[in-house]
């Protein structure tokens, strides 16, 4: 089975590093918030996260972020910062948005990972994406009876985020590192667990909210930092 090499990707920048910083502590006060029940820790901080992750990502890829790739990742980031915004409100109309939003953020960042994938993983070895597959069935199964109005648009969404996970899962052998793989998966179960606990196929809690705020933020961290330094690594290996 292939698997990625080693290579040297170029350090991240001091200031990227400590938006990094940030962004964590910015997590792990939102995770507390969901522990605690606090609703405003939660709202205070949620909103910041992405606009801190993106200052990040900036200084992480410089110029190169100007780039194909770059520009769906920036893009993609945008549609995830709307998305969480709607998340923050209550009802159908809220969720919708949110839903809608973190769409387009995956089609974006699927885009992204099309351009990177080469060469694949899951080309190389196509049975690596069967568990993701299954995976969207189970999830699917469970959710449509709950779903109501949303069953399709929940069917939709799902195709794209196991699709994202895929190509994150693919895109391991031109990285040449296995981090981008788990973000793509973290965010699977973030979304996953979120749907779940939305349509009340498990119950509602403190703890599904931080397993879903934690993974979440650990996929967004891992996907962005890692496509970032990707494109940074590309624009200083190009000739010229």
């Amino acid at each position: 089975m292939p698997g990625p090499s080693k290579t040297l990707s170029p350090p991240l920048p001091r200031s990227s590093k400590l938006l990094i910083g940030l962004f964590v502590v910015l997590t792990i006060l939102n995770v507390a918030g969901a522990f605690l029940s606090d609703k405003s820790l939660q709202h205070y901080t949620k909103p910041l996260l992405m606009p801190v992750l993106l200052l990040a990502v900036l200084f992480a890829a410089g110029v190169a972020l100007r780039g194909f790739v770059g520009l769906w990742l920036v893009i993609g980031m945008f549609f995830g910062w709307l998305g969480d915004l709607a998340l923050m409100g209550s009802g159908d109309v809220w969720f919708g948005l949110g839903m809608g939003g973190f769409l387009l953020m995956q089609i974006c960042y699927i885009v992204a990972l099309l351009r990177i994938g080469r060469p694949g993983f899951v080309r190389a070895w196509p049975f690596a994406s069967v568990p993701y597959v299954l995976l969207w069935i189970v999830m699917n199964f469970f959710l449509w009876s709950a779903a109501g109005t949303f069953a399709v648009p929940v069917l939709i969404y799902s195709a794209a985020l196991v699709l994202m996970g895929i190509l994150a899962l693919n895109a391991v052998l031109a990285m040449k590192h296995w981090w981008i793989a788990l973000g793509g998966l973290l965010f699977v179960i973030s979304d996953g667990v979120l749907s779940l606990a939305a349509f009340n196929r498990i119950s509602d809690s403190p703890w599904t909210d931080a397993v879903v705020m934690s993974t979440y933020c650990a996929a967004q961290l891992i996907i962005t930092i890692s496509i970032a330094r990707w494109v940074r690594t590309a624009d200083e290996l190009r000739p010229g």
